[in-house]
């Protein structure tokens, strides 16, 4: 038989120990207290993360931006960031057979070069520094047309008058460098209506390529067959449709 103090111990001893295990498991989750404390933590740590994680993604999307606009200033250069393309008749040499496409101004409007044909009708030896070729932009007369000595009359801009710029040989049919008016430079030059081109325009006379104007949609003409009934004119800055024929010498 065991002693009555004995027993009262192992009792005591048990009591305790099962206040400990329930303190214990309470501490674990009694009533969801400790586990909303663990979901604290956690949720705390997930929103700094999360909140750097925003950090980066904003940098992100501004260094993002930042090679979207330098992507924008090369398409705008090359006609395709939002930013018109210079107009032309040719857009490489591939659309040349044989020719080569150029800029008549720099960055301006684009055409296919032609090679010049030398003439052996010049009544006289041609200086070294010239060339004999049949009359360029013979406007009528009673004489007509003869073939002539030509020299560069330019190098660049600067040598000519007026505003003219220099079109090099083979340039819009130039048999040789020569100054051309230029009521415009490039289609940004003009802005009397929307969705105006600085473009080269006939001479209404002359039969050859006269200089660059700009053409605006409705009224403007590069040659008389955009003017039926009428012929196309210029006023030094634009072009025209005009009616009936041009006053040309006879």
């Amino acid at each position: 038989m065991r002693h009555p103090i004995l027993i009262a111990t192992a009792l005591l001893a048990g009591t305790i120990l099962g206040m400990v295990a329930c303190a214990s498991d309470e501490t674990r989750e009694p009533d969801g207290s400790g586990a909303s404390g663990a979901s604290t933590s956690t949720s705390t740590t997930s929103s700094t993360g999360s909140s750097t994680g925003g950090g980066a993604s904003t940098g992100a999307s501004t260094g993002g931006g930042g090679s979207g606009g330098a992507g924008g200033g090369t398409g705008a250069s090359g006609g395709t960031g939002g930013t018109a393309m210079q107009s032309g008749d040719c857009n490489s040499d591939a659309d040349c057979p044989g020719q080569a496409c150029v800029e008549v101004t720099p960055g301006g409007f684009r055409t296919c070069t032609t090679t010049p044909v030398p003439s052996a009708d010049c009544n006289q030896v041609c200086p070294p520094d010239s060339e004999c070729f049949e009359e360029f932009g013979y406007c009528g007369g009673i004489v007509g047309p003869m073939a002539q000595c030509y020299a560069d009359e330019c190098q660049q801009d600067p040598d000519c008058d007026g505003g003219a710029i220099c079109a090099d040989k083979g340039v819009l049919e130039r048999p040789v460098n020569l100054c051309m008016p230029a009521g415009c430079k490039l289609d940004t030059d003009c802005k009397e209506v929307p969705g105006g081109i600085c473009a080269p325009v006939d001479s209404p006379c002359c039969g050859i390529i006269e200089g660059l104007y700009c053409v605006y949609p409705g009224t403007g003409c590069r040659h008389d067959s955009d003017c039926p009934g009428g012929h196309c004119a210029n006023d030094g800055t634009k072009s025209m449709c005009m009616a009936g024929q041009a006053p040309c010498p006879i």
